[in-house]
This record gives structure tokens, C-alpha cells and sequence, in this order.
């Protein structure tokens, strides 16, 4: 993932916590102090207010809710309590989607089992919207579920593209 980071380029390495500036000379340093990786493959990572986010993300046979931020002082990745655990990965059983004038991070999820559980476990068959709102770091305390006609699971949708003022869904079951 690339970031501009006032003069400089940000690159973090999906799934690592690894963070990399470049700057204008094309000098290339490691920023972060990360020691263990591999939990936060398809975390959603974007820069609001100067600041590095990374939120949720697949690793170890799960996914997780955790939100976090690259501290720059410590050069280590810090998380922010919030109400409610949305454990997700982007492209394994969610899409999301960041608003940064509404500072509002949207997610469209299924329910995701660990992999370490065993799989006679019912499988949830619905599609859920939630919303976390990045100025008091809350999500909605209940999420939405979206309508049966539109999806049963992430899968049934197919994200098209992303644009600067949402993004553009198709539906197997609706056109």
C-alpha cells in the first residue's frame, strides 16, 4: 500500500505492520519496529489526519476487529478500544470502504468462522453493513443486515470499483 505523507511516500507491506518512507532523494527507510508479522493480511490501511491506520485483517487461521495506528514517536503500532469486535479481512469475508471528508470507515461483511474451529459449525447466511465513525471510534452498536433480495453472504457481491464517493456493487441475485 502507497501513501502520501506530506513530502514523502508511505509503503507499508500488506499483512506485515512493516512501514517504509521514500522521500523526495528516493531514500528509502524503514519506519517501524515491527518484530512479528503475518495477522493483518486484507486490513483496510489508510492516512486520516496525518495519522497511519490499519484496521482488521487475516492471519494465523483468523481474522481480527483490531484497529490500530502507527504511532510515529514510537515507531510502533499502537490499537484504539472500541465498542464492538468486527473481526473481517478484505476480500476473505468483507469489503470496506473509507470516507475521509465524513472521517466514517463503512464495512460489508459475512461472519467468519476460524479456521480452527471445526466446520459443523452453522455457517451464517447473511450480509451485514456496519459503520465506524473515526471521529469518536465507535462502530453502530447493532450492525445493518442487508436485504436477502440484494445477498445472502460477501460472495453473492462483486465490487467493481472504488470511487471518491463510494463504491460500485453488483449482486448475483439483483442487477
Amino acid at each position: 500500500n502507497v501513501f502520501y505523507k506530506g513530502q514523502n511516500l508511505w509503503v507499508g507491506i500488506n499483512g506485515t505492520g512493516k512501514v517504509y518512507q521514500i522521500d523526495s532523494s528516493m531514500i528509502i527507510t524503514r519506519l517501524d519496529k515491527t518484530e512479528y508479522s503475518g495477522s493483518s493480511f486484507g486490513s483496510a490501511d489508510f492516512i486520516l489526519n496525518d495519522t497511519l491506520f490499519s484496521i482488521g485483517g487475516y492471519g494465523y487461521w483468523n481474522t481480527n476487529g483490531a484497529i490500530r495506528y502507527f504511532n510515529q514517536k514510537t515507531n510502533e503500532w499502537n490499537i484504539i478500544k472500541t465498542n464492538v469486535n468486527i473481526p473481517f479481512a478484505n476480500g476473505i469475508n468483507a469489503k470496506s470502504y473509507f470516507d475521509p471528508i465524513e472521517q466514517k470507515f463503512h464495512l460489508v461483511y459475512s461472519k467468519y468462522n476460524p479456521e480452527y474451529v471445526s466446520s459443523n459449525i452453522e455457517k451464517t447466511t447473511y450480509c451485514y453493513y456496519q459503520c465506524l465513525d473515526l471521529k469518536t471510534k465507535k462502530w453502530l452498536e447493532e450492525p445493518l443486515v442487508i436485504h436477502s433480495k440484494l445477498t445472502n453472504a460477501f460472495s453473492d457481491l462483486t465490487f467493481i470499483q472504488t470511487l471518491p464517493d463510494g463504491v460500485i456493487v453488483n449482486s448475483k441475485y439483483f442487477s
